[in-house]
């Protein structure tokens, strides 16, 4: 499965979700990559995980931390970033 497959499967409001998640990545680490891991969204830097995306019935959710929204909630930026950063950080610094 790609990504757009998954989100081909999402209501307007989960993809419009996703492109936000998408666009705040980007913009932090614009060499970041869209793939398909554990069956979610994912975006990642040197081949390594960046963010989790996943849709479900009655939220989303980002990964790592599981952190819930509801579809229609717009995922705070401020988020995103912490996240990135972190694991952008925690990629950098490996050997």
């Amino acid at each position: 499965m790609t990504v757009s497959e998954y989100l081909a499967k999402q209501t307007p409001e989960q993809v419009a979700q996703f492109d936000h998640v998408r666009a705040v990545v980007k913009k932090l680490v614009p060499e970041a990559e869209e793939t398909i891991s554990y069956g979610l969204p994912t975006l990642t830097y040197k081949k390594r995980y960046l963010i989790y995306w996943g849709a479900f019935k009655d939220h989303t959710s980002l990964f790592p931390g599981t952190i819930k929204f509801a579809p229609s909630d717009t995922i705070p930026e401020s988020v995103i970033t912490d996240i990135v950063q972190k694991r952008y950080t925690h990629i950098s610094e490996a050997k």
